[in-house]
């Protein structure tokens, strides 16, 4: 997530999805808060994007890799990831370690 202060309007809340592999940005949201929905839309956009018709292979896992904030640990997003069928790790260079191509909240993964 970045946050962009625009003078006489106030902080923007950019969160994105990068394709951690093809470091291609599948996903996003702007929104003028942080909260749990902003996050889950940036993951629902991406989703969409990449997998429009759903995952076709148990080759094709995905990990999500963000930091630990509060949305991205919420009851409710890690419910829907758990719903698409997509891992969690909060911890980048243990995912990498295993040999996961990742992407993130900042970081979706897809092999």
């Amino acid at each position: 997530m970045t946050k962009v202060l625009l003078p006489f309007f106030g902080w923007l809340y950019l969160i994105i999805v990068l394709d951690w592999f093809t470091k291609k940005i599948i996903g996003y949201s702007l929104s003028r808060q942080t909260k749990t929905k902003d996050w889950l839309d940036a993951l629902d956009n991406a989703y969409n994007e990449q997998f429009p018709e759903g995952i076709t292979s148990k080759k094709q896992e995905l990990y999500l890799v963000s930091d630990n904030g509060s949305p991205p640990t919420s009851g409710g997003f890690m419910q829907a990831c758990s719903l698409l069928g997509i891992k969690q790790t909060l911890n980048l260079l243990k995912a990498l370690r295993n040999g996961l191509r990742t992407i993130t909240m900042t970081i979706l993964t897809h092999p």
